[in-house]
């Protein structure tokens, strides 16, 4: 008999009946996530315009380009450890192709003085969808309203090209990316746990959420 692969976790929403069941077995909820949805033909478009004209005097947000890839690279190699949560809300390294906007993805930047990007938000489009993949400020740039700007002028932009849904979540620790994106419109509308089975380490190969409830990492 072929030797069964180790499950060590497993992600399943709060509501699912399996949950009372693993409880039942032992497992314990080692991270929790959450996930929400902004309908952008209900946007308020001079609300997001307004928190974009807050982002601080000699800073300027503004949709990424091709030009942009060794500064997209960098930012995230230098942010990779930065990202709260568990095995739901992990963020691989970014790919060159992955660096680049294309058709199907699109990016938003935040940039100080002379051209330093500090900030961006990155999204995925099918059809008339869009699914976030993450948002990330450098670490001496936060606080200052910077991911809100970001997601908003990437609300802005998704909304001009027709995009009607946009999906986002993170950790449920990241409390302050909840109110970012709150504060931009998305309503939270999915809550996840991470579950770990009696007598094993920490979560790593397991069941993961489905593809449409994929989380956004920082803010």
């Amino acid at each position: 008999m072929d030797d069964q692969p180790l499950i060590d976790h497993q992600i399943l929403r709060e509501d699912d009946p399996r949950v009372t069941a693993l409880a039942a077995a032992g497992w314990t909820v080692t991270a929790t996530s959450w996930g929400a949805e902004a309908r952008l033909d209900r946007a308020d478009r001079s609300r997001l315009q307004q928190l974009i004209d807050r982002v601080p005097d000699g800073l300027r947000v503004r949709a990424l380009t091709a030009a942009d890839v060794p500064q997209v690279l960098a930012l995230d190699a230098s942010t990779l450890m930065d990202y709260p949560g568990g095995v739901a809300t992990v963020h691989e390294p970014l790919t060159a192709q992955r660096a680049r906007p294309a058709p199907e993805r699109f990016g938003v930047g935040a940039f100080a003085p002379h051209g330093i990007l500090v900030g961006m938000s990155w999204v995925d489009i099918t059809n008339r969808r869009a699914e976030t993949d993450f948002t990330v400020t450098a670490p001496q740039w936060r606080r200052r309203g910077l991911a809100t700007a970001m997601k908003a002028a990437a609300l802005l932009a998704l909304g001009d090209a027709g995009i009607t849904i946009v999906r986002t979540g993170g950790a449920g620790e990241n409390t302050g990316s909840i109110k970012v994106n709150q504060a931009v419109g998305f309503v939270v509308d999915e809550r996840w746990l991470t579950l770990r089975p009696p007598d094993t380490q920490a979560p790593g190969r397991g069941h993961s959420a489905p593809a449409a409830a994929r989380f956004e990492r920082f803010d």
